[in-house]
């Protein structure tokens, strides 16, 4: 029991450095994301501007018809929305106008309850308010009511955050609340219905039920899109505080604020948080790039309430950012000082290698003069080197050939002088008897010169195996593969191989090798061309290639 327990107590550091660990590789890959976004965000908003400026001219048209018209002006709000909001509510009132002329009464209401919206997210409280109490709500189908719910949660949620008075607060809270409760009553579809829910549980701090509508959500959003921001916004909420680790919290708004940028969104609420977060935490390079563009883009934006919000935190951050700055500065003079210092010893020192240096290149030239002249002295000597050991394989090879011939000739004259002497004893004995008639007929049938062609091809054929032994093998190695030759005694050559091997000993005129084969000449020509017309080697050098077959196993004892 005592050994698990040790291995555990040691793993266990192990364990939780790497569960530290991850949060910290996802917030690093989070934010180096964020600054890569905002790298494209002047390319990302030209895109944006040439949207707008297509939809704007699109609208000039003079035969466009009233749903043509309508269809345009909703996307240039929908371009403008979170980007720039005067763009957006003076569009919004344009469309209501046009709907208006066009006695469109239904979608005229729409937009102004999207302008009520639009006015409590800027501040605008009594314009919102205004709108709201000018909606006769009784007269409204369910499916309309669903917005009235929404510019009416929206009004009395910005009157709950930023009021002063706590009686509105209070008062605004419940009516944010019986709002939404309608507005999630009408809902049918379920990822909407979650959407809601969602809200309504960061409204009354509810962080558990929040994350577990997140489960839901985020997995359905491009994380380039708005409502990608709200809810990775959200996410970062429902790991606040003790609720999860710094990181995950910085992770979930790194998230958030490059979906702003990506959707070239001037409404930043994550970007402010995790400047402010990254400030306390000693980044405050980082702290004070984000703190700028989160101020320029409200500015743009133009809501009252963004550049008050993000002025808050913007001279703390701009300080430290100016005081880490003049630090940097002083770190930098106090190192040019020091590096010119380091400078003037170095140079005293690169004078001094600088002559060692000369005397080791005078040096060095000489040994290079040495090893060159060395080097072509032993270039030299392994060519002789290459040229002896080939002429000793030459000679070897010439002297094992004669050695083998000059024994096999020995054995063969042997033989025919016993096969004569015997024949020339058997004549004598028939002409002593008068027997000419049967000598005749003897002669006649005697096979002795064919048995001695035979016997000629094969000791010749052991005799060349015997010097050559891979010699069939190297001469298919020359031949295509279908033009090959397979014998059927592997120590009984044909035809081809005998002439062939009679030019791998030196004998290439077909006159005499044709004597030596009993062939005529033509057949031997016949013979050469065919074999090298199925050669893999040009025909020019498919005979040196066969004589230049090697020297295997050399057998050089006489027969």
């Amino acid at each position: 029991m005592k050994r698990p327990l040790q291995l555990l107590l040691l793993l266990l550091p192990l364990v939780l450095a790497a569960c530290n660990t991850a949060p910290k590789d996802e917030l690093n890959v989070a934010l180096q994301e964020l600054d890569k976004a905002i790298g494209l965000r002047s390319e990302l908003t030209a895109l944006k501007n040439e949207r707008i400026a297509l939809k704007r001219n699109a609208l000039e048209g003079s035969n466009l018809s009233y749903g043509q018209r309508m269809e345009i002006m909703e996307e240039l709000i929908d371009e403008y929305d979170k980007y720039q909001l005067d763009s957006t509510i003076q569009w919004t009132w344009r469309a209501i106008e046009l709907a208006s002329r066009h006695n469109d009464h239904k979608r005229a209401q729409e937009l102004r309850l999207r302008t009520s919206s639009l006015y409590s997210s800027a501040g605008f409280y009594g314009e919102a308010e205004a709108i709201l109490r000018s909606i006769d709500t009784l007269a409204m189908s369910p499916e309309e009511r669903r917005g009235y719910y929404e510019a009416a949660h929206s009004y009395y949620r910005e009157m709950r955050e930023y009021s002063a008075e706590n009686l509105i607060k209070e008062n605004s809270a419940r009516m944010e609340e019986h709002y939404m409760n309608r507005l999630i009553a009408t809902e049918k579809d379920s990822l909407e219905r979650h959407k809601l829910l969602c809200i309504k549980y960061s409204n009354i701090s509810d962080w558990e039920g929040m994350a577990r509508e997140l489960e839901y959500i985020l997995p359905t959003l491009s994380p380039e899109s708005q409502e990608f921001a709200l809810y990775s916004y959200f996410k970062a909420l429902s790991v606040g505080d003790d609720r999860g680790t710094s990181e995950q919290y910085m992770t979930h708004l790194a998230r958030s604020a490059r979906a702003d940028m990506r959707s070239s969104t001037h409404d930043h609420a994550s970007l402010c948080m995790l400047s402010e977060i990254l400030f306390y935490n000693g980044d405050i390079t980082r702290a004070f790039q984000y703190i700028q563009i989160a101020m320029n883009d409200a500015s743009f934006y133009n809501s009252r309430l963004r550049p008050w919000q993000v002025a808050s935190l913007m001279p703390v951050i701009e300080k430290s950012y100016s005081d880490k700055v003049q630090a940097q500065q002083t770190i930098l003079t106090s190192s040019v000082i020091i590096i010119s210092l380091l400078t003037v010893v170095i140079l005293f020192f690169l004078m001094l290698q600088r002559r060692k240096n000369r005397e080791i290149r005078q040096a060095k030239v000489q040994l290079e003069e040495m090893n060159r002249q060395l080097g072509e002295y032993i270039s030299r000597l392994s060519e002789q080197n290459a040229k002896e050991h080939a002429l000793s394989a030459e000679l070897v090879e010439a002297n094992a050939v004669k050695e083998e011939y000059i024994g096999l000739f020995l054995v063969i004259c042997s033989n025919y002088i016993d096969q004569f002497k015997s024949f020339h004893n058997k004549i004598r004995k028939r002409l002593s008897k008068g027997a000419i008639e049967s000598l005749q007929n003897e002669l006649d049938s005697s096979p002795i010169f064919e048995q001695a062609e035979r016997e000629f091809y094969v000791n010749f054929d052991n005799a060349f195996l015997n010097l050559y032994p891979s010699f069939v093998e190297e001469f298919n190695a020359l031949l295509k593969e279908e033009a090959q030759i397979t014998l059927k005694n592997p120590r009984t050559l044909n035809t081809e191989l005998r002439i062939f091997a009679l030019i791998k000993l030196g004998i290439t005129d077909s006159s005499r090798i044709a004597s030596l084969l009993r062939y005529s000449v033509n057949t031997i020509y016949n013979y050469r061309s065919m074999v090298k017309n199925n050669a893999k080697v040009s025909r020019e050098d498919f005979e040196e290639r066969v004589r230049s077959i090697g020297y295997k196993g050399l057998q050089s004892s006489p027969k």
